[in-house]
């Protein structure tokens, strides 16, 4: 997700609009650096307790003096707080949901979330499963949330150098799957079904490689099948 609003940013100044990176002073981190690094100037506010209703009018009183035309917030934490501090700006805002299967667990999270969404301009999952995922937990019209999936720069490379830095044979097929570790990524999935399609008699050679970040909780059957 982080890596998604720093490529929106970017995208958006390309096109000559203004952007302020806002977030809060203890989660900015890293991507507060690299917008810092491709020359935007992100802003923070202080946030308490998840639970603070000051949280709304720090967020706006951060906005205010960039007099915004609009604020697009992404997850629950800040999909929420960003609506609230949008309705004091009297700007339009816009939600961008990318998925998490224990963030409608607890009442007063669906409860904060159907109240987003229905103060919201637009609100948008990355994609299908996240949208019918909240479509079921939350009970909201189907077309209150519709799907914008994740783009990604189009960039040129040499292939030739990553293929033999993973040891690639010119005749080898090299499939890659990107994604945590985590069972809903399906990569057992992808095994078994490779392993059919070899048992098969598949012809086409071919290599799997797996970016997985620092691994996660299905990386032992992983390793073991």
């Amino acid at each position: 997700a982080e890596v998604v609003v720093f490529q929106l940013g970017v995208e958006l100044a390309r096109r000559g609009h203004h952007v302020v990176p806002v977030g809060p002073a203890v989660g900015i981190g890293w991507l507060g650096q690299k917008f810092r690094d491709a020359g935007f100037n992100p802003q923070v506010f202080h946030a308490r307790h998840p639970l603070d209703p000051r949280w709304f009018t720090d967020l706006a009183s951060t906005l205010r003096p960039h007099r915004v035309d609009v604020v697009h917030s992404h997850e629950f934490t800040m999909g929420v707080f960003g609506t609230g501090a949008a309705r004091l700006l009297g700007v339009p805002h816009v939600i961008t949901m990318h998925g998490s299967q224990t963030m409608t667990r607890a009442l007063r999270r669906r409860v904060a979330l159907r109240w987003a969404f229905r103060n919201s301009r637009a609100t948008a999952a990355v994609s299908l499963a996240t949208k019918v995922q909240l479509d079921a937990d939350l009970g909201v019209p189907a077309q209150q949330i519709c799907v914008i999936r994740n783009g990604i720069p189009l960039r040129t490379g040499d292939r030739a150098t990553v293929r033999r830095e993973l040891g690639v044979r010119d005749d080898e097929l090299l499939i890659l799957a990107v994604g945590n570790l985590d069972q809903r990524k399906g990569h057992l999935i992808l095994l078994k079904a490779l392993e059919k399609l070899q048992s098969a008699g598949l012809s086409q050679p071919w290599r799997l490689a797996i970016a997985g970040g620092r691994g996660g909780e299905e990386r032992p059957k992983l390793e073991a099948f």
